[in-house]
């Protein structure tokens, strides 16, 4: 588990990389520095749309329109659930 992208949900622990891995069906490697809509073909608007909602679903929040646009990586999902209040779990920040 990546400790970058690791954040606190009422479900526990969530591995940001993997729900990415879950909705893309495939294994990204968690080591890596950042990913991005860029680097994985699969990741296409429908894929996009899901995990935005998932995000949503999981950590209780609204993703704005503006937001969502900007939303391209796991480095910037990381800036919108901290700046939405969402904390790291503990130990991995």
């Amino acid at each position: 588990m990546n400790n970058r992208y690791v954040f606190c949900s009422l479900e526990g622990d969530v591995d940001l990389v993997a729900i990415l891995s879950d909705i893309l069906q495939i294994d990204i490697d968690g080591d890596a520095p950042d990913i991005s809509r860029n680097d994985l073909e699969m990741w296409d608007s429908i894929s996009h749309l899901r995990f935005i909602m998932e995000l949503e679903n999981i950590f209780g929040i609204s993703i704005a329109d503006e937001e969502a646009i900007e939303l391209s990586s796991l480095s910037q999902s990381e800036k919108l659930l901290l700046s939405h209040g969402i904390h790291k779990a503990q130990g991995m920040e």
